[in-house]
């Protein structure tokens, strides 16, 4: 059985001309998972900025699972979540409903909860990272997704098989640019919820790696491979660090770290 803990966590505060991290020292409401690790369940501390920095470790035990399940509406002006390095599990919901306008996916992850992102429609290019091994049903739902970047085949869950994680209106509207990889299996490519006009278009070119592009209303192959915008440096969000990064990144995108 998980143990439940409340453990207070200090999130710096590092403010330059440009970039304000998450602040005030409050509550993170903690469960300590059967390997030891943490699983951030919400975050009780008040809002004063847009932006909100996970940490990769409390009490010196690393954060691997992260899940607002009862913080939304509360969390509705957060924009951009910097999430550690440590993550491998972002779970059901947990930016369901959120505005937000910036998020690393950081090459650790291995799954994607139920309606993770749902309805984020800022956020319009979203890169799945080579990591991610599973993705639940709705993950993406109603996301105004305008180029998509997968970087290798993952599988889908039995609910998200009924249920695809790209499925919904605006994604079939927007969806302009898709950077896929070769070969995936019958079993579950009709369950993305992707256009059935790239998914048809893919079958007839053999199935091969590379970017396919929307033009009017005839997918067609682009070429090799492209790589998404470079991230940002992901910022280190332990206490000790005072860097900030380099440079804004452009809004409206999932990142993942390289």
């Amino acid at each position: 059985m998980n143990k439940k803990l409340w453990i207070t966590a200090f999130v710096f505060l590092l403010v330059t001309a440009n970039y304000i991290f998450a602040q005030s020292p409050d509550d993170f409401r903690i469960e300590q998972l059967q390997d030891g690790t943490l699983s951030i369940e919400s975050f009780g501390g008040k809002i004063t900025t847009d932006t909100l920095v996970i940490p990769s470790h409390i009490s010196g035990i690393p954060v691997t699972r992260i899940a607002f399940l009862d913080t939304r509406e509360r969390m509705n002006n957060i924009k951009r979540v910097i999430l550690p390095d440590t993550l491998r599990v972002i779970g059901s919901r947990a930016f369901v409903g959120f505005d937000l306008q910036e998020i690393v996916i950081p090459r650790g992850v291995i799954e994607i909860g139920n309606n993770a992102f749902m309805r984020n429609t800022s956020i319009h290019t979203v890169v799945i990272p080579s990591s991610v091994k599973l993705i639940n049903m709705s993950a993406f739902l109603g996301c105004e997704i305008t180029e998509l970047y997968i970087e290798s085949i993952f599988q889908l869950s039995p609910d998200a098989m009924r249920f695809p994680p790209f499925a919904g209106h605006t994604t079939y509207s927007d969806l302009k640019k898709i950077t896929f990889p070769a070969n995936w299996p019958n079993s579950s490519l009709e369950s993305l919820g992707l256009p059935q006009g790239f998914i048809n278009y893919y079958k007839s070119q053999g199935k091969k790696a590379g970017t396919y592009v929307l033009n009017g209303q005839i997918w067609t192959y682009a070429g090799a491979v492209s790589n998404p915008p470079a991230p940002r440096p992901a910022p280190t969000n332990n206490a000790s660090s005072s860097n900030p990064p380099e440079s804004q990144p452009e809004l409206g995108k999932f990142w993942i770290e390289k």
